[in-house]
């Protein structure tokens, strides 16, 4: 399945920044390039990168919400937990929710670029974290209206 990378409802004035281009075009590069074989009528987070800053002692966190379901969503809400591997670091779970005047809709097979400022305890500097250092995990993931 192809997925395509698209902004929420709310950012698609952004679209035309060349900042936001690159940001959506490299993200669809490390999509095309590393993720396959989703499982049908399911939601993914897929972690891309965070940034840790000690003064904060929070993570600006990238990341990227895709639906393989058949329906279009409309609006999402959910738990997010995450392990950072190769680190003695505890990340705060993310509670989200993104309603339809937010979202816009997601379509199947379609990705959507998230960030989140979250807590993180036992880092002692700043620092860029790679994607393959997340071990991510959605929970509670309820769909809050959709569009037969």
């Amino acid at each position: 399945m192809q997925i395509k990378v698209k902004t929420a409802l709310v950012h698609e004035q952004q679209k035309e920044n060349e900042a936001v281009k690159r940001e959506l075009a490299s993200i669809q590069e490390y999509i095309d390039n590393h993720i396959s074989d989703l499982e049908e009528e399911s939601i993914y987070f897929i972690p891309l990168q965070g940034n840790y800053m000690q003064i904060k002692r929070t993570m600006l966190f990238a990341g990227v919400m895709i639906s393989t379901m058949k329906k279009s969503i409309q609006g999402i809400k959910g738990t997010l937990r995450t392990q950072l591997v190769g680190y003695d670091a505890e990340v705060a779970k993310i509670q989200f929710e993104f309603p339809s005047e937010f979202l816009g809709s997601l379509d199947y097979a379609e990705g959507l670029p998230v960030h989140f400022q979250v807590p993180v305890r036992g880092l002692k500097e700043d620092e860029v974290i790679e994607s393959s250092s997340f071990r991510c995990t959605l929970e509670d993931v309820k769909v809050l209206a959709v569009n037969e």
